[in-house]
């Protein structure tokens, strides 16, 4: 699915050991963030099926302080205490990864450009999600990763599951009971279906900023390529996803290819006999865009090769509460670019802060 990653990966690998290597290469995300002279937390969690999930926190900007803002603009002027030993009155952010990515992924620009950062220096408290069978959440309470068991997930289960057990856990620590939830491609496909298993999670969050927002597919340039290799990962039992780059089930990406394939926005299609067990029919149930009943940001771009425009249309026009529709004014930017993009902070970020703000 992420096609630059894996390319990068590649490039990475062929690499003469002499090469040049950036000081911050072999780091961790905690690693990383007190590299950029942020504080850093690890907190775990364990889902009720029994994945051992990792967070990363970022509880302070930069010297403990708060950040002048965006562009120079003081987003951060709700008059909110940005310390955080302020149990519940600090402003929380949880940002939630793409398929084949981590929590890093939010913290690999510069200070001023990664959106983790800047969340942190406006006076947030920021915390990293990290779903099952990615580098940081690889433990299960009985299961091992070289088990095929410990793989057997889809978007299903880090919807009913992982999501819900991350976003219980930062409301416990924080003492927040709200907070404002940042998502990417498939963090954002997440959101979506989580809210078809706990509705009450709706109640949890101000507002949703769905960055190359993932549900209705079918019109993505993709699949034309990638399909056959996402159907022969099959085969390998998920060995090649499990380690690189940042390790994923197979079946999450088949899944995305049945989104693609059958038009529609669905549970994981298991074959007709373990859909009856699991699900009550033979064929696998829609996923209700209109249960999601929290203001949401949609962040898309004409230059995308996964979110195409006419699938964010039919997924606003599902959506109860669209709170911004924000077209990227960049014929050419691309999917990972609302991540790693250099101009990233200025075709995006400003609008996704003030929509934040907006509603804290």
């Amino acid at each position: 699915m992420q096609l630059t990653i894996l390319l990068l990966t590649a490039m990475l690998l062929q690499r003469p050991a002499t090469a040049h290597l950036h000081p911050h290469t072999f780091l961790t995300t905690p690693e990383i963030i007190r590299a950029r002279g942020y504080p850093a937390q690890t907190h775990h969690v364990t889902t009720s099926d029994g994945y051992v999930l990792q967070m990363h926190r970022i509880p302070g900007g930069r010297g403990g302080g708060q950040g002048a803002g965006l562009n120079g603009l003081d987003f951060a002027s709700s008059g909110k205490n940005s310390s955080s030993n302020n149990r519940g009155k600090q402003k929380v952010a949880f940002l939630q990864h793409c398929v084949l990515c981590s929590s890093a992924d939010f913290i690999l620009n510069d200070p001023d450009q990664a959106i983790a950062f800047i969340l942190a220096d406006l006076g947030y408290d920021v915390w990293l999600g990290n779903i099952r069978g990615n580098v940081y959440s690889r433990r299960h309470v009985r299961l091992s990763p070289n088990q095929p068991e410990f793989w057997d997930y889809s978007i299903d289960e880090i919807a009913r599951y992982d999501v819900p057990a991350m976003l219980t856990y930062v409301r416990e620590a924080t003492g927040s009971p709200t907070l404002s939830y940042v998502g990417h491609s498939m963090g954002t496909s997440v959101f979506f279906a989580m809210m078809n298993y706990h509705p009450q999670i709706n109640n949890w969050v101000r507002v949703m900023a769905a960055m190359a927002p993932v549900a209705y597919i079918h019109n993505a340039r993709i699949f034309q390529f990638y399909a056959p290799l996402i159907n022969a990962l099959e085969n390998y039992q998920s060995v090649i996803l499990a380690h690189n780059p940042a390790g994923i089930s197979s079946n999450v990406l088949r899944q995305y290819l049945q989104f693609n394939s059958t038009r529609r926005f669905q549970a994981f299609d298991r074959g007709a006999a373990r859909n009856q067990r699991e699900y009550g029919s033979a064929s696998p149930p829609r996923y209700s865009l209109a249960r999601v009943t929290v203001p949401v940001g949609l962040f898309w771009s004409d230059g995308d090769w996964l979110v195409d425009s006419l699938d964010v249309r039919q997924t606003a026009s599902e959506l109860p509460r669209v709170a911004l529709n924000y077209r990227v004014p960049l014929s050419d930017f691309n999917h990972n670019d609302f991540l790693w993009a250099e101009n990233a902070k200025d075709l995006v970020y400003g609008q996704l802060v003030r929509l934040l703000e907006a509603h804290n």
